[in-house]
């Protein structure tokens, strides 16, 4: 891609509209992206539907983008972290996934560098990153929602090793059982008690 567009691929405006209220009620169906193409004084550029439009937020996504900046001064590495005060690991999976294919078109992730990389400057408005994972949060939890924990439980699992099986090779894989096997082993042995470790199996 040219870097015209890379360029036309990242968020320039919080626009306030009403893709949050209609996400929420179609979103057990089909997830609806609050991603549009706009136009900013007459020039093409993404914009991104939420409930409210931030002033310095705006302010900081029409300027000079993150990534420019910091790619100036010094070599930057960029870490992106959820924390929950709920052990919600599948519903917090799925919202990042949805973030990740939403913003990263083509895995190009400077659209998702550059949104987020504006919250390093203390001067944005707090409630931006809310604002921002609001549909992807109520997608996601809408599935869940008349689920009850043990069915959770069980998809969880269910989708984890098909995960598991899928990225690791036929010899890595049979090495992890016969780990697994011989812990289990020792264990019961040391215990009298067979605790369970497929559970734990995503982990690796």
């Amino acid at each position: 891609m040219s870097e015209q567009e890379i360029e036309l691929e990242c968020v320039r405006k919080l626009v306030s509209g009403d893709s949050f209220s209609q996400s929420k009620s179609d979103c057990k169906e089909e997830f609806l992206s609050p991603l549009v193409d706009g136009d900013s004084d007459g020039v093409k550029s993404r914009q991104m539907i939420v409930s409210s439009e931030p002033n310095v937020f705006n302010q900081k996504l029409q300027g000079q983008s993150w990534s420019q900046m910091a790619a100036s001064t010094s070599d930057v590495v960029v870490g992106v972290a959820l924390i929950s005060d709920r052990n919600e690991t599948f519903r917090m999976r799925e919202t990042l996934s949805l973030v990740y294919n939403d913003f990263c078109h083509r895995h190009l992730c400077k659209p998702l560098v550059d949104i987020l990389g504006n919250f390093s400057d203390p001067g944005v408005e707090e409630s931006c990153l809310q604002m921002i994972l609001e549909p992807y949060l109520a997608f996601s939890t809408s599935k869940w929602a008349d689920c009850s924990l043990r069915e959770q439980e069980l998809q969880f699992s269910d989708i984890s090793g098909t995960q598991l099986m899928q990225s690791l090779p036929p010899v890595p894989l049979a090495l992890l059982f016969v780990t697994l096997l011989l812990e289990q082993k020792v264990r019961y042995r040391f215990s009298g008690v067979f605790v369970p470790y497929f559970v734990f199996l995503y982990f690796f």
